[in-house]
């Protein structure tokens, strides 16, 4: 269950542009490769303790620019604060979602980002 938390607080932080401190000590934070998570399903889901949020599905998962680390720069600032994260999550319902060794995030790829989940996630 906290693995799922952990997730979807990911998710939904990079989604929300939730993660203002990160932003302004944007210097500080490693470069980190990026998964683009199309259009991901999140729902309640009950595992004993009452239901949490998870992810249950994704139309797709894409490593962005070969998974290879995106500088800190204005083109990262703007895949998650600007036009381009917002387009991407406002218009099409995706999420451009860090990747180790981004601090707290488990998956370096969209594979171990698809197995990390204790249950199949289903992909379109």
């Amino acid at each position: 269950m906290k693995r799922l938390l952990v997730v979807f607080t990911v998710l939904v932080g990079t989604l929300a542009l939730g993660s203002i401190s990160a932003a302004s000590d944007h210097h500080e934070l490693p470069e980190h490769p990026h998964l683009l998570i199309q259009r991901p399903v999140i729902e309640l889901v009950d595992f004993g303790d009452g239901p949490v949020p998870a992810v249950t599905g994704v139309r797709k998962c894409v490593d962005l620019a070969a998974n290879n680390k995106l500088p800190l720069g204005s083109q990262h600032h703007n895949v998650h604060f600007g036009t381009a994260g917002m387009m991407l999550s406002e218009k099409a319902g995706h999420v451009v979602a860090p990747a180790a060794p981004f601090p707290e995030v488990p998956w370096a790829n969209c594979e171990e980002f698809l197995g990390f989940f204790p249950f199949p996630i289903p992909q379109d």
